[in-house]
């Protein structure tokens, strides 16, 4: 059985944002390679366009809780899916970080 496309692109959506994003912060502070902020910003605009981009035409490319909240509040967006875009974040998110421990677990050990 196939998920739905808005859970596919809530999914994956949010794990490229929480991957990039958080992956950009892990990285420089990490590895010692802080240069300044703008790395880590540009980074994670990058990685933010792209789930956007990606992701969009699946689900409406909401990636994050507040905006299906306020897309719920003030928008046409039916408050009986929030539950089920809530599930699909937090599990990218978790996905994301759950990758992102393993790539650097040798790091935070040593």
């Amino acid at each position: 059985m196939r998920p739905p496309a808005w859970f596919v692109g809530e999914f994956f959506g949010t794990f490229i944002l929480v991957f990039f994003g958080c992956g950009s912060v892990a990285t420089a502070v990490l590895t010692g390679a802080q240069v300044g902020i703008f790395q880590v910003t540009i980074v994670w605009g990058i990685g933010i366009a792209t789930a956007i981009y990606l992701t969009g035409s699946l689900s409406g490319a909401h990636l994050n809780p507040a905006v299906t909240v306020g897309l719920a509040t003030w928008a046409n967006f039916p408050w009986r899916s929030v539950p089920r875009y809530f599930a699909a974040q937090f599990l990218g998110a978790f996905a994301a970080s759950a990758v992102l421990f393993v790539m650097y677990r040798g790091t935070l050990l040593s």
